[in-house]
């Protein structure tokens, strides 16, 4: 409802007192560095009178004692609270976060503690009527509410079933009801009112509603088909429509649209493909208004989704496909795939049926966007994570990658054509920025995670300082903020402990403030006024809830142009007639947190003619934070020349003050307007044509000019004559208007041998090509060589492949094959598979062709047998010799399969490349970290292959687990095959060994699949001991003897390279080694 005024309470802080409640911005540490020593000044809000009363605009500044001005002064960002959020298990993580009008924060995230609502954890007891008071079982979902001041919390709530279950995103309506995404595996997740009542298969996305008190569900469903689906993140718009994204592997997931026509109704990817989707849900939760696929041939997934004003939404994710959709009209700023995996945006309509914009965004490498948000003039602000050395940059705060994964933000314009800027993020480690919000003046807000401790980018204004300004170990959360051009940081702080911390979400009020969540593993992560202020337990980390004051800024004046949008400082006119006046706007908005004064513009630095301002609704304005004046620039030439001026914006920035604007135009004399024909080409060449066919050639006129182009009758007065006609004429007689266009069709059909030249003429009231003369020429050739012409009975069958596929063994199965002469000369056919026989079981039966002359359009046929006697895969091929010139010789491939009957037979694939493999051997995992590995199962037998239960009688324990298990009770035909994942997370140190069963209706029976791993209590050290290698096992290699070193390639691209160096030597004593030969790898 806005701003109704401001109020400082009787502790100093000023109160922003809202039409529903009221936000508290607390009294900041302002000091000065006197010969290394802080020295506090005092300091206190002060109200102003109202600045603009017509826009309830109200104002405040800081009242200071007396202070050394020769020196800075620091006013601190204030950490106003931050908290652990987690039970005895220590398994818990904040995954996203929203805010209220008043400042309460809503936080959601994923637990293991059965006592994560005791009241004994809390000061604040969670609400006696929370939604569910228990841990179903597995993983579960949490809700939390927290008070303005972080002090207290409102209501706390459990949400989940029986299996694991996981929230990816939350959204907050104007009244106050939440409303969260994930997945699930539970097939007793709690539901009402509910679209979908039962698990579609595997993992299935949901999506529920909980109203005001966080005691009651008004709607919850699940959402998906028969295989995996994820939803990754969720948006609300004003009306309480709903709007999800994620990913999913089933070719059933529900689609629809309010036409019946959703922009991609289907799976694009094959049976083990992975999609992209999006739907929109109605704030009853009990339709779908849309529903659609997104996504290309191999792997695609969205993570983040927002929603402007009119209900289009914004996706963005990561694609590996070719041809992910993309726009043509308009075109968009990356319409083909750069590099390996690719990050992309997409803009869809209301009724989720087209695609206002879809683009890639990416460089050679892997690019990976998690997290969007858009504005209310439509740009789109999009952040991640890029391997790319060549990732498209704009307008960057960042041009240079400095470690092996750089964040990145970029800003689209409002139909994707363009980026507005592009920037780098990072310092020479690892970056990835999972979640960004934008507020009213185009700032950007970042949070996400670091392990650079060497150049990451944090930064503090002049006036302030960093919450946390060195990195405190292992990988750190981040907050930053970015100027609306994206080329400046406003300020950038770590924010973390000692081991692991990450920020997964953010949120922002009405006033700046920050509020963040994420997951920790350090005992002193920074903590204030926090609801738990110790870590209750052990595990893998807790949850983490922070909020960030609102850093006071001074004013920031940006411009913009109504010629090209964005913060260039220069208005171009362009060429423009003389005795006319091009009008474009100039607008003037407060970027920054504290009022703006604008002074009289361009008293000090005057325009002369043809430039003029009018229109002046800037000049002694005073704008409040993100409000906007605009003025007209006029360009009025008068004569046939080049202008160029500048005038001055005074201000109160002190950092642009004036800020200047240049302009520049030419004045171009008045063009009478022309019709100007323009023909495709002036020489139709025909090339040689055989005596016996034709060959068609079209002309295409366009009318370049800026009036109506008449054409007369082509080749009235100047006909063609034989063998050249005009086949098909679409433009005699025809008006046509600037840029339109017309089809003439010319024909060659030669008699004779011989060349033949004519010409023609294009009639038309364009006063410099009246007419307009074509040439055409030709060759009349006599053609006489033979064509041959081989197919088969085998689908295609003209590929020159013959494939019979399964054949019992004792049995028989034959494929015809058809000669023809497609010349106007006899064909000659060889003698077939004589230099490149065939074997058995393969043979040539009933064989019309071999030493035949073919008459033209005459065929004969053979047959080739399949005759297996054992169990065999045989391939083969036989030539077919023949006197085509182009074609001497034409090769067949035959293949077939002998099987003794159908039967199932199963192959367990693993590694990179695949590899048959029943074993894992993890590598060294530091304790509270994981790895995983997937398994394939593939159907290679002549039956239906079926999966049992996995695990089955062996079973698997910790620190082993399976995951995305998309393998139990599964059929697959020939060739099909599923994944799981092997998951390696040691919580002790040792060496671990495990197996586990796969149980199936091959006929050999149940495999057994072994894993290893060893928990160290560190990372791996990159400076390992020298290992001593000795082949064979004596040390001892005979002279003149290959010796074989083989390394495995890592997939792990979170572990830095490991160098090793050789020493090679003729004595069994490695000690002796040091002078040898050094080989280095």
């Amino acid at each position: 409802e806005g701003i109704q005024g401001l109020k400082v309470n009787a502790n100093g802080e000023l109160e922003v007192l809202l039409g529903n409640g009221k936000l508290i911005q607390r009294s900041p540490y302002i000091y000065q560095e006197i010969n290394g020593q802080r020295v506090e000044i005092e300091g206190a809000f002060e109200l102003i009178d109202k600045i603009d009363p017509a826009k309830s605009a109200y104002g405040y500044r800081f009242e200071l004692a007396a202070y050394d001005k020769s020196r800075p002064l620091v006013i601190d960002p204030i950490l106003d609270y931050s908290t652990f959020l987690g039970g005895s298990d220590n398994s818990e993580a904040g995954i996203d976060i929203a805010v209220d009008s008043a400042g309460n924060a809503y936080v959601t995230g994923t637990t293991l503690s059965a006592d994560f609502l005791s009241t004994s954890l809390w000061p604040a007891a969670p609400s006696p009527t929370t939604l569910q008071s228990e841990l179903a079982g597995g993983i579960d979902i949490f809700v939390t509410k927290f008070n303005a001041t972080g002090t207290a919390i409102l209501y706390s709530t459990f949400l989940g079933g029986s299996g694991d279950d996981e929230v990816k995103g939350i959204a907050l309506d104007t009244s106050g009801n939440v409303y969260i995404t994930g997945k699930t595996l539970s097939s007793d997740f709690p539901l009402q009112a509910a679209i979908q009542t039962t698990r579609g298969g595997g993992t299935d996305a949901f999506v529920a509603k909980i109203d005001v008190s966080g005691s009651n569900l008004i709607y919850s469903t699940y959402l998906g088909g028969g295989a995996s689906d994820i939803s990754h993140g969720i948006a609300v718009d004003s009306s309480g429509f709903a709007y999800l994204t994620g990913e999913t592997s089933s070719n059933d997931f529900p689609t629809n649209s309010p036409n019946n026509a959703p922009f991609q109704p289907n799976l694009a990817g094959a049976s083990s493909g992975i999609d992209a989707f999006i739907s929109k849900i109605d704030p009853a939760g009990t339709a779908l208004v849309y529903s659609t696929y997104l996504g290309g041939s191999i792997q695609d997934y969205a993570y983040a989704i927002a929603v402007d004003a009119q209900g289009n939404a914004y996706v963005t994710g990561t694609t590996a496909s070719l041809n992910f959709p993309t726009s043509s009209n308009p075109a968009p700023y990356q319409g083909s795939k750069a590099g390996l995996e690719e990050a992309f945006v997409v803009k869809m309509n209301p009724e989720g049926e087209t695609l206002v914009y879809g683009s890639y965004l990416g460089g050679s490498g892997n690019d990976e966007a998690k997290a969007i948000a858009v504005d209310g003039a439509g740009f789109a602000y999009v952040a991640g994570r890029t391997s790319s050395f060549n990732f498209p940059l704009v307008s960057a705060f960042q041009t240079t990658k400095r470690g092996i994964w750089d964040a990145f933000f970029t800003k689209i314009n409002p139909t994707g054509t363009a980026i507005v800027y592009s920037s780098l993020f990072g310092g020479n480690g690892k970056e990835l920025i999972h979640d960004i919000a934008v507020n009213a003046s185009g700032s950007l807000f970042l949070v996400g995670e670091t392990d650079s401790a060497v150049n990451f980018p944090i930064f503090a204004p002049a006036s302030s300082s960093q919450i946390q300004e060195n990195h405190g170990g292992g990988n750190d959360a981040f907050i930053s903020r970015v100027n609306a051009g994206g080329s400046t940081l406003i300020y950038s702080t770590y924010l973390g402990g000692s081991l692991n911390d990450e920020s997964y979400g953010i949120a922002i009020d009405s006033v700046g403030n920050v509020y963040t969540t994420g997951e920790t593993g350090s005992a002193n992560f920074p903590t204030q006024s926090a609801t738990q202020a110790i870590r209750p337990g052990g595990g893998d980390g807790d949850a983490f809830v922070s909020k960030i004051s609102h850093l006071v800024l001074g004013p920031e004046i940006q411009v913009t142009d109504s010629v090209l949008p964005g913060d260039d400082l220069e208005v171009v006119f362009g060429d423009h007639t003389i005795g006319t006046t091009q009008v474009e706007s100039l607008t003037i908005t407060n970027g920054g947190d504290t009022a703006l004064s604008i002074g009289t513009i361009a008293t000090t630095n005057l325009l002369a003619a043809p430039f003029s301002i009018e229109n002046d609704l800037c000049s002694d304005k005073v704008l409040i934070s993100s409000q906007s004046c605009v003025l007209e620039v006029h360009f009025s030439p008068t004569a046939e020349v080049f202008s160029e001026d500048d005038f001055d914006i005074p201000s109160n920035d002190t950092d642009e003050d004036p800020l200047t604007i240049r302009l520049s135009g030419e004045g171009v004399p008045v063009v009478v307007p022309s019709p100007e024909i323009n023909l495709s080409r002036m020489t139709v060449p025909f090339g040689d044509v055989s005596t016996d066919t034709t060959r068609d050639e079209t002309l295409t006129i366009t009318n370049k000019g800026d009036a109506v182009l008449i054409l007369g009758q082509i080749a009235s007065i100047n006909p063609l004559n034989s063998p050249f006609s005009i086949l098909s004429n679409f433009c005699s007689g025809q008006r046509l208007s600037t840029d339109a266009t017309c089809v003439i069709e010319i024909r060659f059909a030669p008699t004779l041998e011989i060349v033949s030249n004519d010409d023609f003429d294009i009639p038309s009231n364009d006063p410099d090509e009246d007419p307009v003369t074509i040439a055409v020429t030709g060759t009349g050739t006599i053609s006489t060589v033979a064509k041959i012409d081989v197919r088969d009975s085998a689908a295609p069958n003209n590929d020159l492949k013959i494939p019979f596929g399964s054949v019992s063994t004792g049995e028989n199965s034959g494929h015809r094959v058809t000669i023809e002469n497609l010349g106007n000369e006899a064909l000659i056919i060889g003698a077939i598979a004589e230099n490149n026989a065939l074997a058995a079981p393969y043979m040539l039966q009933d064989n019309q062709c071999s030493g035949m002359t073919l008459p033209t359009n005459s065929t004969c046929t053979f047959n080739i047998l399949f005759s297996p006697s054992s169990v065999v895969k045989p391939l083969d091929s036989f030539d077919i010799p023949s006197s085509d010139p182009n074609r001497s010789v034409v090769t067949l491939s035959v293949s077939g399969n002998g099987v003794s009957g159908p039967a199932p037979d199963m192959r367990i694939l693993q590694g990179d490349p695949l590899s048959a493999s029943q074993n894992i051997t993890f590598p060294e995992i530091a304790i509270g970290q994981t790895l995983e590995k997937i398994v394939t199962l593939k159907s290679i037998g002549s039956a239906v292959l079926e999966i049992g239960t996995i695990p089955t009688g062996n079973l698997i324990e910790v620190p082993f687990s399976l995951v995305d298990d998309q393998c139990t009770g599964k059929s697959l035909l020939f060739f099909e095959s599923c994944t799981f994942k092997v998951r390696f997370a040691p919580i002790s140190e040792g060496l671990f060994s495990d197996a586990f069963d796969i149980p199936s209706n091959d006929p050999d029976g149940v495999q057994v699949f072994s894993l290893n791993g060893s928990g160290v209590q560190n990372a791996i050290n990159n400076s390992p001991s020298k290992p001593v290698l000795r082949f064979p096992a004596n040390g001892q290699q005979g002279l003149g003897t290959d010796l074989r070193f083989e390394w495995e390639r890592s997939t792990d691209s979170d572990r830095d390279p490991i160098s090793y160096t050789l020493l090679v030597c003729d004595d069994p004593d490695p000690t002796v080694c040091n002078a040898a030969l050094d080989v280095s790898q």
